[in-house]
């Protein structure tokens, strides 16, 4: 019989369009917690008008459409750009921590997130912005990468190389 107490916990949640399990575990003096996307291919893209709306209704939060327009149009000078036309699609939501007894934290973690703004801002005819990736990572682990599909730099000058 194992005189250690031992605790697992697992909860699954959606954020911005993806469904996620987090878990955590303690097993003696170990614990371990992980955070991944059940299935990140059926990630769903939000929009930023659909958050907001979310919010108010979720917890209250009043962010009042006009203040974003405003804010937005004050930029716009043209009036053409279409916040509400703004997606974010989770990319990557991974985290991976351990502790083992006495031992250092150790933390592997990599988020990314695409937001589209193919609807939502103009085409100047000699520019249209269709899209920013934004990845924050330290992990090594390729499939996570891979996922993340934001492509280093490294990676696209050797595709380049390659098309040679």
């Amino acid at each position: 019989m194992s005189k250690n107490n031992n605790v697992g916990l697992i909860l699954n949640f959606d954020l911005l369009g993806t469904n996620l399990n987090a878990a955590y575990e303690k097993v003696g003096d170990n614990h371990k917690a992980l955070l991944l996307p059940s299935d990140i291919e059926a990630s769903e893209a939000v929009s930023l008008g659909e958050v907001v709306k979310s919010l108010k209704e979720a917890v209250g939060v009043d962010i009042p459409a006009e203040t974003i327009k405003g804010q937005v149009n004050s930029a716009d000078k043209g009036g053409k750009f279409d916040w509400e036309k703004i997606t974010f699609q989770l990319k990557a939501a991974y985290f991976y921590a351990y502790k083992e007894g006495s031992k250092e934290l150790v933390n592997d973690y990599a988020f990314a997130v695409k937001i589209d703004l193919s609807d939502a801002v103009p085409d100047l005819g000699f520019l249209k912005v269709n899209s920013i990736g934004l990845a924050v990572w330290n992990t090594t682990r390729q499939a996570i990468l891979t996922r993340m599909n934001m492509g280093s730099i490294d990676n696209l000058l050797l595709a380049l190389e390659a098309s040679k």
